[in-house]
């Protein structure tokens, strides 16, 4: 995990700025979770930042949210581009 950080931090992923005096911060908890093999060995440990996003208060906190979704119909359109092209899909 503190390689990962440091990936990050290394990469500028975050900007630090001033909290303006009416924003809530809001708070944020760890999750970790061992992810095992069919055989039941540790195959690799996860951990994941959640937000505790239900403290947010709509139109102080927030005025906008979305969920980044894709449609099928533009999956089957790039996946056809790239067969015609020739590009390698993973």
């Amino acid at each position: 995990m503190l390689e990962e950080l440091q990936y990050l931090y290394a990469n500028h992923t975050w900007t630090l700025t001033e909290k303006p005096l009416s924003a809530h911060v809001v708070g944020y908890m760890r999750v970790f979770r061992i992810k095992r093999n069919a055989d039941g060995s540790v195959a690799r440990y996860k951990a994941h930042l959640v937000a505790k996003v239900f403290y947010q208060r709509p139109g102080l906190d927030y005025h906008d949210t979305y969920s980044l979704v894709v449609k099928p119909a533009t999956i089957s359109v790039v996946l056809a581009i790239a067969i015609a092209q020739g590009w390698p899909i993973r």
